[in-house]
């Protein structure tokens, strides 16, 4: 029995992210901010039962481990995303030490003329799957200038280590 549950569980994945408007020249005027779109993708065989999220987006020299992923959660409770569905999230881009951070403040040639300044877009998703499984998956992206360039649109990989990128019963 725990055979098939595995291969019939619910599982989610961060996918299609994109920065609108970034590369290689802000389309974007003074006053106004800079989002963040990505979505939550059901890749599993049944529904999963959403139960909250953290999510970050922002400037940073490093990735930090614990992750710091903020003190509220998004709270989800009732959502169910089924088989094969998505859902779409904006995150708008901040960061402590630049308040109401926008572009041009954070722009494409600051993230490509330095090795030490980069953008990232991390943190997890609760849920429960249709037998009752309790999960957390972890996700940490960072936004790539060259693979950009190259694509024409703009391209995050996977970054960070186990800390950041998991699949996990959750204990809580």
């Amino acid at each position: 029995m725990a055979r098939i549950q595995e291969s019939e569980r619910g599982a989610i994945v961060v996918d299609e992210i994109e920065l609108r408007d970034f590369l290689p020249e802000s389309k974007l005027a003074n006053d106004e901010a800079t989002y963040i779109v990505f979505r939550f993708r059901n890749i599993g065989r049944t529904s999963v039962r959403l139960v909250e999220s953290k999510v970050q987006f922002h400037l940073a020299t490093e990735m930090v481990e614990p992750p710091d992923y903020g003190a509220r959660p998004l709270n989800m409770t009732g959502q169910i995303l089924p088989q094969n569905e998505s859902l779409f999230r904006m995150y708008r881009l901040y960061d402590p030490k630049l308040p109401h951070a926008r572009l041009p403040d954070v722009t494409y040639d600051l993230i490509t003329s330095t090795n030490d300044v980069f953008l990232v877009l991390y943190g997890y998703i609760r849920y429960v799957d249709a037998f009752g499984t309790r999960l957390i998956t972890g996700f940490g992206y960072q936004y790539s200038a060259l693979a950009s360039i190259f694509s024409k649109r703009s391209e995050f990989q996977v970054y960070g280590s186990d800390a950041y990128n998991y699949t996990k019963k959750d204990r809580r």
